[in-house]
């Protein structure tokens, strides 16, 4: 009988110097060919090809190597049932612990952006050539911008949608403010049509587009010009949610909502992806789910624009000063 030793394991075992299959190990095992030192038990799990070494205490007076092959068979099968059963109950206690703080934790803050972030290198991302002279840098990554907005979704759907009786749910009538909300608006119902079809909270979504323009190159104007309303009617009596991409100085939600009251909707809330810290925001205007705070720079990227240009760029960069005088109209 050659009393081999186990000394590592990777997706193989390391037997001497020969690596040896999982199936060959078990083979070994069985055939007593294989001896393991003090202290090692070898087991798969159910189907697995996953091969699992633990350590489990021994008498000191015990013989130093395990052999009898019926004895052995008869220990994994003990030592395997007691494995699954630890790693079902790690599983389930991580599922509550998440449910649970999920649960509890409430409506999330947003995001902030400190006033001396210098955001990332626009050398570590995928930028378009035609804009990388114009960009100071990626402020907030695509994956990032994506993620909040899921979670987002999430507060919106614990505050407005219901668990019992989703027949009777009320729709949330969803109103994009176009052109720059576009993007936030799609990512964010396909987060909200998620969290419908997988949780037990029910929120129907009904979806209204409008226009509303205030900048004049890099300024907000006073002047509020609202398209494509003649649906507003619909709103009256109704839950509705307004999708914007940033708040800068609050004018113009402010003077949308005022807008959008007079069609007597039963509830209105807001939802904007940035919201910049403008000193000119005199009344602090707030909107009730907000993605990030950034500073007070000019941004651009997943569909903010500048003059109807960087709609295309994923990310949400700072543009430069070249980049601000080469697109002034």
């Amino acid at each position: 009988m050659e009393n081999n030793r186990i000394e590592s394991m990777t997706n193989a075992l390391f037997v001497e110097d020969q690596v040896c299959s999982l199936n060959e190990i078990f083979e070994k095992i069985s055939s007593e060919q294989l001896i393991l030192p003090k202290g090692y038990i070898i087991s798969r799990l159910k189907e697995s090809s996953c091969l699992i070494i633990y350590i489990i205490e021994m008498d000191t007076n015990s013989s130093p190597f395990i052999s009898h092959s019926s004895a052995l068979s008869k220990y994994l099968i003990a030592q395997s049932i007691l494995l699954i059963f630890y790693l079902a109950f790690s599983q389930f206690h991580f599922y509550l612990l998440r449910l649970q703080t999920t649960t509890m934790s409430g409506k999330s803050c947003c995001i902030k952006l400190d006033d001396d972030w210098e955001g990332y290198s626009l050398n570590h991302f995928c930028i378009p050539k035609h804009y990388q002279p114009y960009l100071k840098n990626v402020l907030i990554p695509h994956g990032m911008v994506l993620d909040r907005i899921e979670r987002l979704a999430f507060d919106i759907m614990q505050d407005m949608g219901i668990t019992e009786a989703p027949l009777s749910a009320k729709p949330l009538i969803c109103i994009c403010v176009l052109k720059g909300g576009y993007k936030f608006f799609s990512d964010i119902i396909d987060s909200i049509m998620s969290l419908n079809r997988h949780t037990n909270v029910t929120l129907p979504v009904r979806v209204e587009f409008i226009r509303a323009k205030s900048y004049i190159n890099d300024k907000s104007s006073r002047d509020l010009k609202v398209l494509g309303g003649e649906q507003l009617s619909d709103i009256n009596g109704k839950n509705v949610l307004i999708v914007e991409d940033i708040v800068d100085t609050g004018n113009t939600m402010q003077a949308l909502l005022k807008y959008l009251s007079e069609y007597k909707p039963a509830l209105i809330k807001v939802a904007s992806l940035f919201v910049k810290r403008n000193p000119k925001n005199t009344k602090s205007y707030r909107p009730d789910y907000v993605g990030f705070e950034v500073p007070d720079n000019f941004i651009v990227g997943y569909a903010l624009d500048f003059n109807e240009y960087f709609r295309d760029l994923g990310h949400v960069c700072e543009m430069s000063e070249e980049g601000i005088t080469n697109f002034r109209s």
